[in-house]
């Protein structure tokens, strides 16, 4: 199918959605048999009413006109879904790159994979305040609900919502007093700790707060052992490189490279501790202030379990390597070796995935006449060590990334609450944004000490920058109801973005870039007699470009790769979703279409400019369509099963870059774009089933499904692209509880059946490797609730 094609096909199928969708509607009204109001569970037990913020006010899920998939706290918990990354296995569309200390959010194939500097493509807020960096906090702490909305959302969220948006939304005071604590052991160690207490001080004043304790022991094994090198493999001795150091003969050769080899005896453990606290002010019945501080650190290596993909191609590369500088091997034939089962791995680094992460809002509330006004002003500070190891059974390149960064956040912004028929929001934000970055690689560690200026500058390199963004927006939307059932909305967003880089190592030098962007969006909605609706929605969404933080500006003889511009996302969708049979069923699905348009692209220098080890650039357009539709059915009161499916096609259109004066050429066009899965598939089985007047059994089973995904295309002769293979994950759940929901007790197998999958594939001239998920992990766990 050609791109003309493809441009005709969609708005043809969008077109020819909505008599089907109304078609589908009047069946259910006519199947319908005792309407009720919209989200309420009928006597014969229909589904429970989701309440969603998704459009900066409190309504039913199905009544927002747009493609939001929202799960609460318990739910999640009880499918297994403890992590920001683990809502893939539950949401149709969501996908992350997960791995060394970063969580990468992709909707609808639109995301971004240069982890170290570009920012997000996917928005992640959590309680209003939005969490700018892609290493954020991958662990759901103190969750009340997820929400998570698909499609550019620049109009109404701004920056960086290209993809779309995750909302988390965490426990807030209340006026009743209340305690719980949850306590889960596994396999493994795998220990989860949670406590939460909320107190009603007085009728001013409420508190509350929780704090979390995640820890497991390493999840794959390492076969690498000490000292794998021995005088056999380098019958010339450390040539006139190491005989600068004395190093002459094999067996000293040896030893010297021995003396970097460190291996674990496994990777991928979690040790992570959390603290949030929150004081709610009511100051007047239509005046309230809350205060949060919240805390998290992680210092472990979860994410760090590489395991190799050529070990062959990678053996070779590194003899290469030590060849030019001096250096003869005779690797024995296999030394780099392949896995021959599941989350093993054979590795001689040490890693370190390190997160401290913390900060404080203040958000203030004036309900007036008509009016709801809110203020949020934040402070965020984060520290990260990321010291990545690569699956190889000598040292070969040991990059430890090192950075130091806050911001400020403020957002001012008024929704009417009038009945209609004009309805409007508005607002304006403000972010500055102060990120240091140093950036050390070390390649054949202990060779850095070579008393050789030439070597000692090849092997080890060190790069500090400071990056220092502001940001401002404006933005207002306006709904009119033509009818109680026709509503048109329009939104427009003005983004006004600076962003400036200083290098003070390995040179003095700085570049900057600037964006100013109109953000649009219009929706047009129909409203269902069963709560839900149809609607057909237009967006827009922006992100910013930068300057490349690995390479100082003055190393480029132009602007070429020293600066990148923005990307752009226009989205297109109509959808329908809607509650039938006395509400015992809910529907919901969307066809799409994304206009992406200035890709950014991590690339690097031509064998002619190797010092630029990286550059950021736009690299051209790409598009994305498909269709998603999930399905929960109360079967009877006790029983709720839940099937969704995704289906997506991602091009890129023309995504090359020609320019080879510079930087590597590659060509990618009419490729599938990475992160983007065809196919996702998920069935949820939840059971709540009365055993006494007291007891209940309860159950859950999640099945998902990812079909072959690439995650980056190869450059190097001898390296196939990156690919994570397709893949089944089940995670079951049963137990018991007392009917008053204060005690439960339930025992648990996450990815039951222990299938081998991968969270992230990686390539480079020195070969590919993949990061393992997590093997099958079986526990019991504990709940206490005080109401």
């Amino acid at each position: 199918m050609t791109r003309t094609e493809r441009h005709v096909w969609v708005p043809c199928v969008l077109a020819a959605t909505l008599p089907l969708m109304t078609m589908a509607t009047a069946w259910a009204q006519e199947s319908a048999a005792s309407p009720q109001s919209p989200g309420k569970s009928s006597d014969s037990g229909g589904l429970e009413e989701v309440v969603v913020t998704a459009e900066r006010k409190s309504e039913n899920v199905l009544s927002v006109p747009g493609s939001v998939s929202a799960q609460s706290g318990p739910q999640l918990i009880s499918a297994g879904i403890t992590q920001l990354a683990y809502l893939q296995f539950t949401i149709p569309g969501f996908y992350t790159d997960n791995g060394v200390g970063y969580t990468q959010i992709y909707l609808r194939g639109i995301g971004n994979n240069i982890f170290v500097g570009a920012d997000p493509s996917v928005l992640t807020n959590i309680d209003d305040v939005p969490r700018i960096y892609g290493s954020l906090v991958n662990n759901l702490v103190n969750v009340d609900r997820v929400e998570v909305l698909k499609g550019a959302q620049g109009g109404l969220y701004g920056r960086n919502a290209t993809g779309g948006v995750v909302n988390i939304i965490t426990r807030q005071p209340g006026e009743t007093e209340e305690a719980d604590a949850r306590l889960s052991y596994g396999t493994k160690n795998t220990l989860q700790a949670a406590l939460y207490v909320n107190v009603p001080i007085n009728e001013v004043l409420a508190w509350n707060v929780s704090f979390e304790r995640d820890s497991h022991d390493n999840y794959v094994k390492n076969h690498a052992g000490d000292d794998p090198l021995t005088a056999a493999m380098f019958p010339d001795g450390g040539g006139p490189v190491l005989g600068s150091l004395g190093v002459v003969t094999p067996a000293q050769t040896a030893a010297f490279f021995n003396s970097a080899i460190d291996p674990q005896s496994g990777y991928g453990n979690q040790d992570f501790w959390s603290a949030d606290t929150k004081v709610r002010l009511q100051l007047a019945p239509d005046v309230k202030v809350t205060v949060d501080v919240d805390w998290s650190q992680k210092h472990d290596n979860d994410g760090d379990e590489w395991y190799p993909q050529t070990p062959a191609y990678s053996q070779a590369a590194d003899a290469a390597i030590l060849g030019a500088f001096g250096i003869v091997t005779d690797f024995p034939a296999g030394f780099y070796k392949g896995v021959n089962s599941p989350f093993t791995t054979y590795n001689s680094t040490p890693a370190a995935a390190w997160l401290t992460d913390y900060g404080i809002s203040l958000k203030p509330e004036w309900s007036v006449s008509g009016v709801d006004i809110t203020n949020i002003a934040a402070f965020r500070q984060q520290q990260t060590v990321y010291d990545q190891n690569y699956p190889n059974p000598i040292t070969v390149d040991v990059p430890i990334v090192a950075n130091a960064k806050w911001y400020l956040y403020e957002e001012l912004r008024a929704i009417s609450t009038d009945s209609g028929p004009f309805h409007f929001l508005g607002g304006a934000t403000y972010l500055r944004d102060h990120f240091l970055g140093k950036t050390t690689n070390l390649l054949f560690p202990p060779l850095y000490t070579v008393p050789i200026p030439a070597v000692a500058g090849a092997v080890d390199t060190f790069v500090e920058s400071t990056d220092l963004v502001n940001n401002w927006t404006v933005y207002g939307q306006v709904g009119y109801d033509f009818t109680s059932k026709l509503n048109f909305t329009a939104s427009l967003r003005y983004d006004h973005e600076t962003n400036e880089a200083i290098f003070t190592n390995p040179v003095n030098s700085q570049a900057s870039i600037g964006a100013k962007k109109y953000l649009p969006s219009a929706t047009l909605s129909y409203a269902l007699d069963g709560g839900g609706n149809i609607y057909a929605r237009y967006a827009k969404g922006f992100k910013a470009g930068g300057v490349n933080p690995i390479v100082p500006p003055n190393s480029f003889p132009s602007d070429f790769g020293k600066v990148f511009g923005g990307e752009q996302v226009s989205t297109y969708e109509v959808g329908y979703k809607n509650e039938l049979l006395d509400h015992t069923v809910q529907v919901t699905s969307a066809v799409f279409y994304n206009d992406y348009r200035g890709l950014q692209y991590d690339t690097s220098g031509n064998a002619a400019h190797p010092a630029l080890i990286e550059a950021i650039i736009n690299a051209g357009t790409a598009e994305t369509y498909g269709a998603e539709a999930s399905v929960a059915w109360r079967v009877v009161r006790p029983v709720t099963l839940t099937a969704s499916a995704a289906y997506l096609e991602a091009r890129y259109n023309n995504f090359s870059n020609s320019d080879g004066s510079v930087l590597n050429t590659f060509d990618f066009s009419g490729n599938r774009m990475v992160n983007a899965p065809r196919w996702q598939m998920g069935f949820t089985a939840g059971l709540d089933q009365p055993l006494t007047g007291n007891l209940n059994l309860t159950g859950t089973w999640l099945t998902s499904y990812t079909s072959d995904t690439v995650t980056q295309y190869t450059s190097f002769e001898g390296v196939p692209n990156a690919v994570i293979p397709q893949y089944w994950v089940t995670n079951v759940r049963i137990g018991v509880k007392t009917s008053d929901d204060r005690y439960q007790f339930s025992i648990f197998a996450n990815n039951v059946f222990d299938r081998a999958y991968a969270t992230f594939a990686d390539l480079s001239a020195l070969g590919g490797n993949s990061v393992w998920g997590n093997p099958r992990i079986v526990g019991g766990e504990i709940q206490v609730k005080f109401h």
